[in-house]
């Protein structure tokens, strides 16, 4: 009995030695391949699959299992979220080649509990999956001081833990809506500094679908735990995630550059593979201990820490310190505002160019050394605004720069005028003295020698005369040097003087004030914008008593608002069909008396589609489009004046704007209909145009589609604002 049993455990020892050599080796012919998108695969292999012949990673699964129906999606993100988590990725990291490196870890002398095995009732669902990994984490942390409640864990609909990416990072972004598999949170449930998505492995997953799973990790490690480690814990480790199948283990790390002077854009990263039992078990085991250190660490300091005023530079994935961080109340699309100045700027466009990562930089002027300048930097998380916001600034910074080279143009063939005017004005001067002198040289003829004619000869005209007859103006009229005495007098009389010379045309200029100095995107699609510094914003200003006498004494002050601000306004619909549709006191500026109209990210060509039905734009259902812009932004500056006019707080004017501005507001209530009454009362005193604006239904007999339509809406500013 002792012999069958000896003979037993050796082919049991002998069974596993055999098929753990398999397996390092199935995952060595994974980590040593090489892919660089989603045509190539990299599949974690199921166990007792055998290894894959000929050449693995040029083998796509067609995702039929043996019944031959299709297999349902295994990814819990919609293909929408795929896109964004795969722009996310491609924004963030510096080499956009995919490396899948075997894992170098040295399992701890004593570790020996292996990944598993989980029985099929365990791994029938990605639910049940997930469920048992939750229940294996929480069950290595039972000797340690992290509380159970910590590990939460998605499990959809049945979740009683849960946590959302808007959780962490209160800024809206692409990830807000997105839940954490498996996670490790603070005692105060903002932080979180360990993540885990576990999939189930089902027979036929492709390289696609890991590669989907990778990006939907990077999208929770970019967020949720880049600004909990990197922004508010100011930690400088890799930040690392894992992607758990039943038959192997993925480990993603990244981490900032140390040198952000020579990589001031993108992350480092490493992505580890294995599905060695023994190996996949270390990987869970460090990842507990991380979470456990972590965790003490976190508890420690947790009452001393910032959540508000986090510098995007330390957990986004840009290096360079532009400067200080510009902290606002509302950031929406994830944008960030960094103070810096022109030498700081110039030096870091340098600093990219030379690592080819700008892709286009578009200036309407030159960057100012010396000068405060504001930054605005627009994170990877915020791609679904990021397209046509861009395309808005851009359009207003090219059509700037066209029109400053037109204007160098128009200067230039100024100058050529200007100087074809004084030379003749210089040669006709000189040739009055010609006919001058030769009527002297007529009369000294008759009296003296030649020689003596001679000797009074200035030398202006000595020197013209031996000038080439080609390269002399001559007037009308003259046509030899003996003249008679009454030609040569007629020739003075009628010659062009520089008084009646055809004006200089018009410079053609630009019309729209705004604070961009240039957009440069790079080779990763970031975007940043470089604007001057134009100033402090109205939602603090209205605070100033100081500010607020001098707008309502100063005739001159609100007439600078109505052309910086109201015509800038405007002429953004009439000359480039974009309405600025943010018109709001935190979007505009003033500095040394004037004003400039920011923040023009939600410039379209038509109104908000939630301001399509407002009560401002259903009175006139037959304006045209350009009318209907003109119409919505003469509203939104309506409320900016009427706050000023009459002290109104920002939440008063909410209220008002929700009224007006917006499609289907609900019903006010008694305090609204206060404030709303006041608004009323406001717009009367401001006269018939004004009444026609916001009370008359039929359409004012000065639109129509003509070309003086502006002129009407430039009289309801003049209307509102003297």
């Amino acid at each position: 009995m002792r012999v069958l049993r000896a003979l037993f455990l050796f082919l049991l020892f002998v069974t596993f030695t055999v098929g753990r050599k398999n397996f390092r080796d199935r995952a060595a012919t994974v980590a040593t391949s090489k892919f660089k998108g989603p045509s190539q695969t990299a599949l974690p292999l199921d166990r007792g699959r055998g290894r894959p012949k000929g050449s693995t990673f040029k083998q796509i699964f067609k995702g039929v299992d043996k019944s031959g129906t299709y297999l349902a999606s295994r990814s819990s993100c919609s293909k929408q979220d795929n896109k964004v988590n795969e722009e996310i990725w491609q924004q963030s990291l510096l080499d956009q080649n995919v490396f899948i490196s075997p894992t170098i870890d040295h399992i701890e002398a004593g570790f020996n509990a292996s990944f598993g095995p989980f029985n099929e009732s365990e791994t029938a669902s990605e639910l049940k999956f997930k469920l048992s990994m939750h229940r294996h984490i929480q069950n290595r942390l039972k000797d340690s001081k992290v509380p159970p409640s910590r590990i939460i864990c998605n499990l959809e609909p049945h979740t009683q833990s849960e946590l959302y990416v808007s959780q962490v990072v209160r800024n809206p972004s692409t990830m807000s809506n997105s839940r954490l598999d498996v996670a490790c949170i603070s005692e105060c449930g903002r932080l979180v500094f360990k993540v885990e998505e576990a999939k189930k492995s089902e027979h036929g997953i492709t390289s696609q679908d890991t590669i989907t799973n990778l990006q939907q990790l990077a999208g929770y490690l970019f967020s949720a735990i880049a600004f909990s480690v990197w922004g508010v814990l100011k930690s400088k480790k890799p930040i690392v995630g894992l992607l758990v199948y039943p038959s192997a283990i993925y480990r993603l790390s990244f981490w900032k550059p140390e040198d952000s002077t020579k990589v001031p854009l993108g992350l480092h990263h490493k992505i580890e593979f294995t599905d060695d039992p023994l190996m996949m078990g270390w990987f869970l085991e460090a990842f507990v201990r991380d979470c456990e250190a972590d965790y003490l660490s976190l508890k420690r300091m947790e009452s001393t820490l910032d959540f508000e005023h986090v510098d995007p530079a330390d957990w986004t994935c840009i290096n360079f310190k532009f400067g200080t961080p510009i902290m606002r109340e509302s950031k929406a699309k994830l944008s960030f505002l960094f103070e810096s100045e022109g030498e700081r700027l110039l030096k870091w466009i340098d600093c990219i160019s030379k690592q080819d990562y700008v892709n286009e930089l578009i200036q309407c002027e030159e960057i100012p050394k010396g000068r405060k300048l504001i930054v605005k930097y627009f994170s990877a998380l915020s791609i679904y605004q990021l397209e046509e916001s861009l395309a808005s600034v851009l359009k207003l910074v090219e059509a700037h720069h066209c029109a400053q080279k037109r204007d160098a143009l128009l200067r230039k063939i100024d100058a050529k005028k200007e100087a074809t005017r004084q030379r003749d004005a210089k040669q006709e001067e000189l040739f009055r003295k010609i006919a001058e002198m030769t009527l002297k040289l007529e009369a000294f003829e008759a009296q003296s020698t030649q020689h003596t004619a001679a000797s009074i000869v200035s030398p202006e005209v000595a020197e013209l005369s031996q000038e080439s007859a080609s390269n002399v103006y001559r007037p009308a009229g003259i046509k030899t040097e003996t003249q008679s005495e009454s030609m040569l007098l007629q020739s003075a009389n009628t010659l062009p003087s520089a008084a009646s010379t055809p004006p200089l045309p018009a410079k053609f200029g630009f019309k729209i004030k705004h604070p961009y100095i240039a957009v440069m995107t790079t080779a990763a699609v970031h975007p940043f914008l470089i604007m001057r510094d134009v100033g402090t914003t109205l939602n603090v200003m209205i605070a100033r008593s100081d500010f607020l006498a001098k707008w309502k004494t100063s005739t001159d002050f609100r007439l600078k608002f109505q052309d910086d601000v109201g015509l800038s306004a405007l002429n953004l619909v009439e000359e480039l069909m974009l309405c600025h549709n943010d018109i709001r006191l935190p979007n505009i500026a003033v500095k040394d008396d004037a004003f400039c109209l920011i923040d023009f990210d939600n410039s379209r060509s038509d109104v908000p589609s939630d301001a399509r039905q407002s009560r401002i734009l259903l009175r006139y259902p037959g304006l045209a489009s350009p009318e209907r812009n003109m119409m919505y932004t003469v509203g939104q500056i309506a409320m900016i004046v009427f706050a000023l006019d009459t002290d109104t707080q920002a939440a008063e004017l909410n209220d008002v704007r929700v009224h007006w501005l917006i499609s289907n507001p609900s019903r006010p209530t008694s305090k609204q209909q206060r404030i709303l009454a006041r608004f009323d009362a406001w717009v009367k005193s401001k006269g018939k145009l004004m009444e026609i604006v916001f009370f008359k239904t039929a359409l004012p007999p000065a639109l129509g589609g003509n070309s003086d339509d502006k002129s009407f809406f430039v009289r309801i500013l003049n209307s509102m604002l003297t």
